[in-house]
């Protein structure tokens, strides 16, 4: 396997669930402050907090919880409905990260819920996929199985093919630790067919 097999595939024999860089991207990061501290929009103003929030959180968690609780403010002055979820899920990833796993599972519900308002399938998938594995972590498989599943469907029904190859992944982890081999050896080869097929 190559390119995104290879990852999915080390995924998998490692039990290993998706991590992102540490290292902050200096140069966006840059630009959105410019961008942000130029903008007079407000929903402008929310989606650039978010935006920044989230390139922030591997690095430095503490700020990308500020930056949300502004955006989410002012996504609520605003009633700006993806502003809030997206405040919601930056906030859970920042939590998520220092494994604060009871404060992260409360902000992906939240937003979960918002992503759900505001019809947002992909977020709300998104949501509920980190749900998942904040169960899988805290050893909750059977619950974390429900959360995948209900992610996976709306992967399938927005055709989101990466996304799906990513749940498919977690879901061939929970059964590989029920010792259910066959049913996770099905998934993963399901889930690198994918990954093949869009690299």
């Amino acid at each position: 396997f190559t390119g995104c097999g290879r990852m999915l595939l080390i995924r998998y024999l490692s039990n290993a669930q998706p991590e992102c860089n540490n290292m902050p991207n200096e140069e966006k990061i840059s630009r959105l402050k410019k961008v942000l501290a130029e903008s007079r929009k407000p929903r402008q103003q929310v989606t650039l907090l978010n935006d920044l929030a989230m390139e922030l959180h591997p690095s430095d968690p503490a700020a990308c919880i500020k930056l949300a609780a502004e955006a989410l403010e002012l996504a609520r002055k605003i009633q700006f409905k993806i502003g809030i979820a997206r405040s919601h899920f930056s906030t859970g990833m920042a939590h998520f990260k220092q494994a604060r796993y009871l404060d992260a599972f409360a902000a992906f519900q939240r937003a979960n819920d918002a992503y759900r308002q505001a019809g947002d399938r992909w977020g709300e998938s998104n949501a509920l996929n980190h749900l998942g594995l904040i169960c899988s972590k805290t050893g909750n498989s059977l619950r974390a199985l429900d959360y995948f599943t209900d992610s996976l469907r709306i992967k399938e029904e927005t055709e989101d093919e990466y996304g799906k190859s990513n749940v498919l992944i977690s879901i061939a982890g929970i059964h590989h630790e029920a010792g259910k081999t066959e049913e996770a050896k099905r998934m993963i080869g399901e889930a690198l067919a994918i990954a093949q097929h869009i690299r």
